[in-house]
């Protein structure tokens, strides 16, 4: 199977993300127009999206643009559960938890009322062995989700120990990558 890994566009900078409901910026739609382009000839025989605003909004851009049929939202691709962070002013982040950040948490410490980079990487990897059991004899696959959703998939392909420590596989807004699955 060929899937593609799309990243949704750009949403606002001021605020934290994760299951943070900001919808798309100007950027992040010329992003998904760009993006649009470069995927105009493939065919994809199933199309899956995170149900956060970012990607919806992401994903229906490109159903438009390339007459996508159908997508699939699944809450299974959703970025970290950062809790109470989710959409907080940057600012207001920084004072209220000045040294909490995804990188700075423990690998069993969850985000206050969110996920672990533990619970974060299972929900992930269990998205990945359910897909695999449904899509295996599928050609092509398009999934539009999230950075660390993108690197903790690519981390499961590869057999790469996933962290939170780091990034393994960096993806910009709007970007996608290719991985053969077998």
């Amino acid at each position: 199977m060929k899937l593609y890994l799309a990243r949704h566009g750009q949403d606002t900078l001021d605020k934290r993300g994760g299951w943070s409901e900001e919808p798309l910026i100007a950027e992040g739609v010329v992003q998904i127009i760009s993006l649009s382009k470069s995927l105009k000839q493939i065919h994809f025989d199933a199309v899956i999206s995170s149900d956060i605003m970012r990607t919806r909004q992401t994903a229906e851009i490109l159903k438009d643009r390339l007459s996508l049929k159908e997508i699939i939202f699944d809450s299974g691709l959703r970025e970290v559960n950062n809790g109470v962070l989710a959409g907080m002013d940057n600012e207001q982040a920084l004072t209220q938890f000045p040294d909490l950040f995804w990188n700075s948490l423990a690998w069993d410490e969850p985000y206050p009322g969110g996920e672990s980079p533990k619970a974060f990487f299972e929900r992930i990897n269990r998205w990945y062995k359910t897909f695999i059991e449904i899509y295996h004899s599928t050609d092509t696959v398009l999934v539009i989700t999230h950075q660390g959703v993108i690197d903790a998939l690519l981390c499961i392909i590869h057999n790469k120990t996933f962290t939170n420590r780091y990034v393994h596989f960096k993806i910009r807004t709007g970007q996608f990558i290719v991985v053969e699955v077998e």
